[in-house]
């Protein structure tokens, strides 16, 4: 069999899941793109609703509020990846691949609950 290492990284802002794994090549790895993709696309409507907004905010602006939207949307995009993860993981990996996840995968599918709070910051 061939095995490529393909990185698991669809993008939330910063990357929400990172690391790489052993996949089939060909099958696994088309489905991981295609899954990306749609997640991609998911948490990219979240993020332009959001700077949208904020763009259009008056130089008056309530900083606490729009603090507090932005705190709101990020937990928003985390539990979309908790939520993609925990479907699409399973019927893509092997359960030996599934027990070698990096972080934050790991983390985001064993989560049954919504994760909050989360905050990655990259200098």
């Amino acid at each position: 069999q061939t095995f490529v290492d393909l990185t698991i990284a669809p993008a939330v802002g910063p990357e929400v899941i990172a690391g790489s794994t052993r996949l089939k090549a060909n099958t696994q790895v088309a489905k991981l793109e295609e899954r990306r993709d749609k997640f991609r696309a998911g948490v990219d409507s979240a993020w332009r609703a959001l700077t949208d907004e904020m763009a259009a905010l008056p130089d008056d602006f309530d900083a606490k509020a729009i603090e507090k939207r932005q705190e709101a949307v990020t937990d928003e995009v985390w539990e979309l990846a908790r939520l993609d993860v925990r479907e699409w993981l399973p019927q893509l990996l092997t359960p030996v691949q599934l027990t070698l996840l990096p972080w934050p995968a790991d983390f985001l599918f064993k989560a049954e609950k919504p994760v909050k709070g989360i905050r990655i910051y990259y200098y």
